[in-house]
């Protein structure tokens, strides 16, 4: 952990020096507890929100997400998330962690999965997204969403939260397998991204959807 202190304080220092406040302010809480699992969850999401890549985030995920706490690091990001609407540095707790590892606290957390769909670009190749809701049975309004998106090695590479996503009447518009529009969004990214706006639009068409039977989530309840 020595070790571990000294490289916080050569980025606090760099922080400093670099203007990179938010960042600055997260460090100094945590030297000052460095057992504090919030103060953890709050460096790892201050760096990425500053763009620092995973090759500088990566000795700080090994000391503070081992086996033994990783349960009640996923926990803890969750709650924070059911919290509050501007947490961004408990969304950004998730980036990297194994998809596997996020199962059991979404499901204690009463999330419901509702759909797994693929996504692409030329330069990431394919990745899968799932989507996770709190809906009631009739309702068309999912308060909080959560997207959890993972590579193929099982890390989770993006993370998005929305306070709700109001979705359309039944009768949808073919080809869409849901539309609707959501407040309060947030997206974290990796190797970096960093969004927030306050109204975005929600769809998943068909032709995206992939069976659960064919992800690592097939037993999700």
């Amino acid at each position: 952990m020595a070790a571990l202190t000294t490289k916080l304080k050569a980025l606090q220092k760099k922080s400093l020096e670099q203007g990179r406040w938010p960042l600055v302010t997260a460090i100094t809480a945590l030297l000052a507890e460095e057992s504090s699992l919030d103060a953890q969850i709050n460096v790892i999401g201050a760096m990425h929100e500053a763009h620092l890549l995973p090759n500088s985030l990566q000795p700080y995920w090994t000391a503070w997400r081992s086996a033994e706490v990783m349960d009640l690091w996923v926990t803890r990001c969750l709650e924070r998330l059911a919290q509050t609407d501007s947490d961004y540095w408990a969304l950004g707790g998730l980036l990297q962690l194994p998809m596997s590892a996020l199962q059991k606290p979404l499901a204690a957390a009463g999330y419901t999965l509702l759909f797994i769909r693929y996504a692409s670009t030329y330069k990431d190749g394919q990745w899968l997204i799932a989507t996770f809701g709190k809906k009631s049975p009739g309702s068309r309004v999912v308060a909080p969403m959560l997207e959890i998106g993972w590579d193929a090695d099982d890390r989770v590479n993006e993370a998005t939260r929305y306070r709700a996503v109001v979705l359309k009447e039944d009768a949808l518009d073919p080809g869409y397998a849901a539309q609707g529009s959501g407040s309060y969004f947030m997206r974290a990214k990796l190797p970096y991204g960093c969004w927030r706006i306050h109204d975005e639009s929600f769809e998943i068409k068909t032709d995206w959807l992939v069976p659960k039977s064919d992800t690592l989530l097939r037993d999700y309840p």
